[in-house]
């Protein structure tokens, strides 16, 4: 179990079973980076000639950009408010994914959003599937060792889906603004037919239990007191998650600083182990061969700036949280978000999996077997010993102060922040910064600026945080903030940077249709997402070079495609034929290339006049656009 050549992909999770097209998905993720977001649309829409295999989204903005609009409002991603990563550059694409995005804050005061489920109900016209995500790995682009376990529907399956229906009716709930009434009723729906789901348990194991924790339910630390062999893997630990777990045979995996910081003797008759130096940075395919995971934008930090984020994310290294041990004759499994601390189980909203399954395949011995098997890679095989130098806990002196400043953050988030823009004569903003409820107390010296803004641009947190002559298109919800703070006893400060998302006030015009403008603004990239319009389920599509595999390669001699180009009459007739979505969506990209005087500078007049004739021919019988 747990063997590290034993890979899964979470864009394989995410994507549609064959027949079957994403029809809701709901994310939650403590961390949130903003590149990362918009990989899950791009997963779902299953476009077969883009490969995400890697999490790189940077190649084909084209492709992602029809995915964001065709599945962003069927998509809701749920973060922990003041846990959104900063981007080492503003993309206006995420203009389209925006709505996506519900800061909450967990009931109880002080405690963490830190649950990574992600649960997806698939549609194939006459019945519906679901999947269940239970993860280790927060949307983002970090390459850290993470777990999944991948749930399907089955009838027959011993998996109740209603634990997980009523963690998704609460989230709502816990959100800091209030959520739009569609995405609330999308939640609930999903819910409702969560609820009477249920999931095959993946093999070995033979049973299991959905295990929400923080949100009212009766689910509690799952391990009993008399286990045998008990394992922890776990980033973080404390004290009173050693208290609860029975010594003898007892085996940690952890991290090299959360060891020392709580001392040799609270390890006392216990094995502790590391992840091996090289397997920290180094991750392996069937071969043995390491490469690199790659985050979402090609880029270890996913483009945010790792020096300021809170020291106790993990942005590499050992990630996963599990619980594995014997009882009652069988192995045990307790995995998903939790870490070994007290608060996971006391306040914290987590979601994690009870699986139950025979001793041999399922148990201790599963990921540490006694056997010598020469020549595979398990678990055990790259993590080495480590030795807590000194016996006491060495407490991290800004420990307290990161914490502070990260609840100052959520805390600002709830104070109702506002972008207000003012349009100046020639169609440019001024915009400032308010809040609708007192602010806290800022605890050092905190700068904000608007995500689409220079560094540089940022402005001190007050009432004289304002910007100028800012362009439609650079118009964003989205705040860089930034807290320093100095530490008694330290050389260096506290500083810690995240977005937060404010209600952007003052603007008539339609920004994402002028956004989709700037973006598609040339002949070449309106046909090109026309190509992903209308190419529905893996079928022939319509390709821009009239080749099955891709663009037209540079200094062919094909000639360059048009509007006028035959190719493109059949695709639309054929998408008239199979009376999908498609050219609905057509209709509402016809609606949103129309500038103010509703003319369509990069469509000619005569596919105009050729999408006219279709659209009237078949547009009626859809109800005209949705």
């Amino acid at each position: 179990m747990l063997e590290p050549t034993g890979r899964h992909l979470f864009v394989d999770g995410l994507r549609p079973p064959p027949g079957f097209r994403m029809d809701v998905a709901v994310g939650t993720t403590y961390t949130l980076g903003l590149v990362s977001l918009l990989l899950p649309p791009l997963a779902m829409a299953a476009h077969d000639r883009v490969n995400v295999d890697d999490g790189d989204v940077r190649d084909d903005d084209i492709a992602l950009l029809e995915a964001v609009r065709r599945l962003a409002d069927r998509t809701t991603v749920f973060c922990h408010a003041g846990a959104i990563h900063v981007p080492g550059t503003y993309r206006r694409l995420l203009a389209f994914a925006e709505d996506c995005v519900v800061e909450v804050l967990p009931t109880r005061p002080g405690r963490t959003f830190h649950p990574k489920l992600w649960a997806l109900r698939f549609s194939d016209g006459q019945s519906v599937r679901h999947r269940l995500l239970v993860l280790s790995r927060n949307l983002t682009g970090d390459r850290s060792w993470d777990t999944v376990v991948q749930l399907e529907e089955d009838p027959a399956g011993a998996i109740d889906g209603a634990p997980a229906a009523t963690f998704l009716r609460r989230l709502p709930e816990m959100a800091v603004k209030d959520v739009t009434a569609a995405r609330s009723a999308q939640v609930e729906d999903l819910a409702d037919t969560l609820q009477r789901a249920r999931f095959a348990t993946p093999a070995p194991f033979t049973r299991g239990e959905l295990w929400p924790l923080g949100v009212g339910t009766d689910h509690d630390w799952p391990m009993p007191d008399n286990v045998g062999r008990p394992v922890v893997i776990s980033p973080f630990l404390d004290q009173k998650t050693l208290d609860r777990v029975p010594a003898r045979d007892s085996t940690y995996v952890s991290r090299p600083d959360t060891f020392d910081e709580l001392g040799s003797a609270a390890f006392t008759g216990r094995r502790t182990l590391v992840l091996d130096p090289l397997a920290e940075t180094t991750h392996f395919t069937e071969n043995e061969e390491s490469e690199s995971q790659g985050g979402v934008d090609g880029e270890s930090d996913d483009g945010d700036t790792a020096q300021v984020t809170a020291p106790w994310e993990v942005r590499s290294g050992l990630h996963a949280k599990v619980l594995v041990w014997n009882y009652d004759g069988s192995g045990w499994w307790f995995v998903g978000s939790a870490n070994a601390t007290g608060a996971a189980f006391d306040g914290n909203v987590e979601f994690n999996v009870l699986l139950r399954g025979p001793q041999r395949s399922c148990g201790p011995q599963s990921l540490f077997p006694e056997e010598d098997r020469r020549g595979e890679l398990t678990l055990s095989r790259i993590l080495t010993p480590y030795a807590i130098e000194e016996a006491d806990p060495r407490p991290d002196p800004g420990r307290r102060v990161e914490m502070d400043v990260a609840a100052f953050h959520a805390a600002l988030a709830t104070a109702g922040p506002q972008l207000v823009a003012d349009e100046g004569p020639d169609g440019r903003y001024d915009v400032r910064l308010a809040f609708s409820s007192p602010t806290p107390d800022d605890p050092g010296v905190t700068t904000v600026r608007p995500l689409s803004r220079a560094r540089n641009d940022a402005r001190a947190l007050g009432a004289e945080a304002r910007w100028v002559d800012i362009g439609l298109a650079d118009l964003t919800p989205f705040i860089a903030v930034m807290t320093e703070v100095a530490v008694d006893g330290a050389d260096t400060p506290v500083r810690l940077e995240c977005v937060l998302k404010t209600e952007l006030v003052g603007v008539e015009h339609d920004r994402p249709a002028f956004i989709l403008r700037t973006l598609l603004d040339s002949e070449d990239s309106v046909l090109r997402y026309l190509s992903f319009l209308l190419d529905e389920a893996g079928g022939p599509g319509w390709h821009l070079d009239g080749q099955a595999d891709g663009e037209r390669a540079e200094g062919s001699a094909l000639p360059r495609p048009t509007y006028e180009d035959l190719a493109l009459l059949e695709t639309l007739v054929r998408a008239a034929g199979r009376g999908d979505e498609s050219l609905t969506r057509v209709h509402s990209l016809m609606s949103d290339l129309r500038d103010h005087n509703g003319d369509s500078p990069v469509v000619s007049e005569q596919f105009l006049q050729v999408w006219e004739a279709v659209w009237a021919a078949v547009g009626p019988k859809r109800g005209g656009a949705r």
